[in-house]
């Protein structure tokens, strides 16, 4: 009995919003407005949250754990060798967290005989950089890793020409242990600049400057898998 008193005290509700709507219309549209308060009423909507989307919520401090820069040891193979790609929510359709859309799902899966590789950077001089690009209604965001490697070692050399014009992926790392990854399926990371040499003054030191770049629907996302470094396929069962 409680219950029907309170559904129907809610109705009353709705028609008196529902009227006062109504009546800073027209008339004639009040059985309509009347149908959609009464129906968001009943349903314990609120209409104006679900115009802005399931997906927002607050967003408060995230954490005392914000040191800048990345870690010295990053990770990157190449686009062609990966067999199975993590996969990102739909921003389209995904429903629950917010966070949802910034953390891949699954592990990246390398073709038998493939890995990824480990690169050391200049403490100091690695930097994730997350763009918003395009034009309204188009809008996505530009993924830009630069760093600096010093010296001009037969490895370092050979790295910058191989990685000419050649699609790769990257997992970098903060120093709260939270990994990142630029590239997916459908989206390689492509170097933009390589520059360096031997240094000018005793003082400079030999080193090579490069940049990297993607795009995505989100700022690089949070990859929570595994990086395999060993060669998928091996007996250690990478």
């Amino acid at each position: 009995m409680k219950q029907i008193i309170a559904i129907f005290t809610m109705l009353l509700l709705s028609v008196a919003v529902g009227v006062g709507v109504a009546g800073a219309a027209e008339l004639q549209t009040a059985p309509t407005v009347l149908f959609f308060a009464a129906g968001f009423t009943l349903a314990g909507l609120n209409p104006v949250q679900n115009a802005l989307g399931s997906l927002l919520t607050d967003l408060q401090k995230s954490s005392r754990n914000n040191m800048g820069g990345l870690r010295v040891i990053l990770y990157f193979g190449k686009y062609d060798d990966v067999e199975t790609w993590p996969t990102s929510a739909d921003q389209e359709s995904a429903t629950g967290a917010m966070d949802s859309l910034a953390v891949l799902t699954g592990d990246v899966v390398m073709k038998t005989g493939k890995r990824m590789f480990e690169l050391y950077a200049t403490l100091g001089e690695i930097e994730l950089k997350n763009t918003l690009v395009g034009p309204i209604d188009g809008q996505c965001f530009k993924q830009e890793l630069s760093i600096k490697h010093p010296g001009l070692a037969a490895k370092l050399i050979g790295f910058q020409a191989a990685t000419n014009n050649e699609n790769l992926f990257f997992i970098l790392e903060r120093h709260n242990g939270t990994k990142y990854m630029m590239g997916a399926e459908g989206m390689p990371v492509m170097k933009t600049k390589d520059d360096g040499g031997s240094g000018k003054k005793i003082e400079d030191g030999a080193f090579t400057e490069m940049t990297f770049e993607c795009y995505g629907f989100t700022p690089a996302p949070i990859y929570a898998g595994t990086v395999p470094l060993t060669v998928a396929g091996s007996s250690s069962g990478a």
